[in-house]
C-alpha cells in the first residue's frame, strides 16, 4: 500500500542531522554533522544540544533510559550518558585497525550490541564512490557486554542501518549498494536474505511498536543511481570522482517503507518534490 504522507517539519539546529531516536518523554535526538547530539521536543518547539561528541555521529539507539549508543564515521562505537554527560569509546579497532565508517547499532535484549561499518575504503564525505565503484568492505559487528568484538557478515556493499528482530532470533543489516536486507541467524550465524530489490537504496532501520521494520530509503532505485550503476565499472569509476556539480542530481523525494517480520513490504510512504527529502532515519 502506498501512502502520500503529510510532512511537519522541525528546525533541527544544525546540518545534515542523521538518524533519530525517540526517547521515552517523547523528545528526539539526532547527530548533526558538526559533531553534535541535539534534542527536539516531542511538540518541535525547543532544539538543546545535548553533548558535542568531537567527531561525526551517525545512527542511534537507546539502552535503557539514560545512555545513547551511537556510530560514529570516524571514530567507531561510543556511548552518551544524558545524566553524567560523558561520552565514552566502546570499539574503536577491529584486529588492529581502526574501525572506518561505524554507521548504525542497534541492542539485543541480553546487551550485545550490533553495528555495521559501511566501508573500509572511503570517509563519509566520500561514500558515492563506495556505491557507484560496488565496494564490498562492508562489516557488520556485534559487542558483547564483556567487551567481545566478533564480526558477524562481511563482504556487504555498504552496510548500513541495522535492527535486531523482536524475537530476538536474528539481526537485520541493510545493503544500501544492493537495495537489500540480510538476516544473520544469531543461534546459528547463517546468513540470509530478508528483503531484495527495493524500491529505494535502504538506509537506517527501526523497530516499531508492532513489531515491523522501518525503514528509511534516501534514494529512490528508479532514478539517475539505477541508470549509473548500469554502466561499465570503468565508466562508473569516472563519475563518482567528477565534481559535484557535474555528478547527476537526484531529485528531491520522501521515502519510508514498512516491513513485516518476514520482509514483505506492507506499507509504502511516499512524495515527490517535497521539502523533506533524502531522508536517513525513521
Amino acid at each position: 500500500m502506498t501512502i502520500t504522507p503529510t510532512l511537519e517539519l522541525s528546525p533541527v539546529v544544525g546540518p545534515d542531522p542523521e538518524d533519530c531516536l525517540i526517547l521515552p518523554d517523547g523528545s528526539i535526538v539526532s547527530g548533526v554533522d558538526d559533531g553534535r547530539l541535539v534534542k527536539i521536543s516531542s511538540d518541535f518547539q525547543t532544539v538543546e544540544t545535548l553533548t558535542d561528541t568531537g567527531g561525526r555521529p551517525l545512527g542511534l539507539t537507546l539502552r535503557g533510559e539514560d545512555e545513547i549508543i551511537y556510530c560514529d564515521t570516524r571514530r567507531g562505537l561510543w556511548s552518551y550518558s544524558m545524566s553524567s554527560g560523558e561520552n565514552v569509546c566502546l570499539a574503536s579497532d577491529f584486529e588492529g585497525s581502526p574501525i572506518n565508517f561505524a554507521n548504525n547499532p542497534d541492542i539485543g535484549a541480553d546487551g550485545t550490541i550490533y553495528f555495521s561499518a559501511s566501508t573500509t575504503e572511503n570517509p563519509l564525505e566520500e561514500s558515492t564512490k563506495d556505491i557507484v565503484d560496488g565496494n564490498t568492505s562492508g562489516r557488520l559487528f556485534a559487542l558483547s557486554p564483556d567487551g567481545d568484538l566478533r564480526l558477524l557478515h562481511s563482504g556487504l556493499q555498504f552496510a548500513n542501518g541495522v535492527a535486531v528482530l523482536p524475537d530476538q532470533s536474528a539481526v537485520l543489516v541493510a545493503q544500501t549498494g544492493r537495495t537489500c536486507i540480510d538476516r544473520v541467524d544469531l543461534a546459528t550465524g547463517a546468513i540470509s536474505s530478508f528483503a531484495s530489490d527495493l524500491p529505494g537504496m535502504p538506509d537506517n532501520l527501526s523497530v516499531g511498536e508492532d513489531g515491523r521494520i522501518w525503514v528509511a530509503f534516501p534514494v529512490e532505485w528508479a532514478s539517475p543511481i539505477k541508470q549509473v550503476m548500469a554502466l561499465p565499472k570503468a565508466l562508473r569509476w569516472i563519475i563518482a570522482r567528477l565534481p559535484k556539480a557535474l555528478q547527476p542530481k537526484e531529485p528531491k523525494f520522501f521515502m519510508v517503507g514498512v516491513l513485516s517480520a518476514t520482509g514483505e513490504i506492507e506499507e509504502l510512504y511516499q512524495r515527490r518534490e517535497s521539502a523533506f527529502y533524502f531522508c536517513t532515519g525513521v
